[in-house]
């Protein structure tokens, strides 16, 4: 960073609980930082929260990409025995 950006967390009001409900709670702040021609990254700790990223993009760019990074890629060897 330099110096000049804001990093902010904004804990959201009301009830949301469930996926549906935080995924729209993240489409509705992803869309307003779109909108305001800020560069947005989503880090989270569940799969789920990327739908409501996913929506605010789609509604705001005709095409984008997505670089999504899984910190449990799964490629070690399963063990079978004890």
């Amino acid at each position: 960073m330099s110096g000049q950006e804001q990093v902010y967390v904004q804990k959201p009001e009301g009830n949301y609980e469930g996926s549906e409900a935080i995924n729209a709670y993240i489409c509705e702040q992803i869309t307003d930082l779109l909108k305001a021609g800020k560069l947005v990254g989503l880090l989270g700790g569940d799969h789920s929260v990327t739908y409501g990223y996913l929506k605010a993009l789609s509604s705001t760019y005709q095409s984008f990409g997505v670089l999504q990074i899984d910190a449990h890629c799964d490629l070690r060897k399963v063990i079978t025995t004890l």
